[in-house]
């Protein structure tokens, strides 16, 4: 790079292109191996291939895992796991779990083997082959109005709902 302040780099090739990195840790070869005139900033990197290629503007970033991030771009996100969130274009995103994506989605979370999100501000929770989500414990949603309510399974099969604090 043209210039790398206050970053560890151990690897072949990791932090090995781009401009002005800062604050950067990067672990394994080619982790964060930067795209052209891109600057990783306040990011992480562990793993092969992990933050691969970043956009230009690539920070507060944590790519962990095998190919973790790669030629991805945004910033603020955390990509855990083996082939997670590859080629994404959100921020603010987490996704977890062995190739979950984000794709280009902002706001979103994805956990799960191949967990995918469709739209911008969603939680994911498994991929599509997923036949049972359990869930342990009470049930409470926030609705768009702002109210938090607990969903009660009733014994009949149907469900009802109480306001809750």
């Amino acid at each position: 790079p043209k210039k790398a302040e206050s970053c560890i780099a151990i690897g072949m090739g990791t932090l090995s292109k781009g401009n002005e990195h800062s604050s950067c840790v990067a672990i394994g070869q080619s982790a964060m191996y930067g795209a052209g005139n891109g600057k990783y900033k306040d990011s992480v990197a562990i793993g092969v291939n992990a933050g691969y290629y970043g956009g230009a503007q690539s920070s507060s970033n944590v790519f962990i895992g095998a190919s973790a991030g790669y030629k991805t771009s945004g910033y603020m996100n955390t990509f855990i796991g083996g082939n997670t969130a590859q080629f994404a274009t959100g921020h603010t995103c987490t996704a977890i779990g062995a190739q979950a994506s984000t794709e280009s989605y902002n706001g979103c979370v994805a956990i799960g083997y191949q967990a995918k999100n469709t739209k911008n501000n969603q939680v994911v929770l498994g991929a599509d082959t997923n036949v049972e989500t359990v869930l342990k414990g009470d049930l409470i949603v926030r609705g768009t109005d702002g109210v938090k309510r607990q969903i009660v399974f009733n014994a009949d099969g149907t469900c009802s709902w109480t306001e809750v604090s």
